[in-house]
């Protein structure tokens, strides 16, 4: 069963500020409470593949995209080229959120917007967070 947050939002509802992609339901769940609890409206994607086609059918595009390298199936660094070759989708900023051992050098390789390690500080997401939708 879907979670309220990976429903599809009515024609009314709020625009996403940031879309959270990460595989481990458990990680998903926090990030987006501790966001929304912050007065971020939120949507979720389990995988890259779903990221992908969530962006694809937002009428409006979020602020931000927090999204997880290691997936399987399309990994993070996936997702971010093919926003990257995807005119639409090419000036949405993505933050990485991963525990990959070299996510500082892959970032800067994948030109994102920034990255924050995981498990992560929750100050330094939200002040992340907040850098890309204030």
């Amino acid at each position: 069963m879907a979670s309220r947050r990976e429903v599809e939002a009515g024609p009314d509802a709020r625009p996403a500020d940031v879309v959270i992609v990460d595989d481990d339901e458990d990680t998903r769940d926090t990030l987006a409470s501790v966001l929304e609890s912050s007065g971020y409206h939120v949507r979720t994607a389990t995988s890259g593949r779903h990221a992908l086609d969530t962006l694809a059918g937002m009428p409006v595009l979020p602020r931000l995209v927090l999204l997880d390298l290691l997936m399987p199936g399309m990994s993070g660094d996936d997702v971010i080229r093919e926003m990257k070759r995807t005119p639409r989708l090419a000036g949405v900023p993505v933050v990485l959120f991963s525990g990959a051992s070299d996510l500082g050098q892959r970032s800067a390789t994948l030109a994102a917007a920034g990255w924050v390690r995981k498990p992560g500080n929750l100050e330094e997401l939200l002040d992340l967070v907040e850098r890309f939708v204030a």
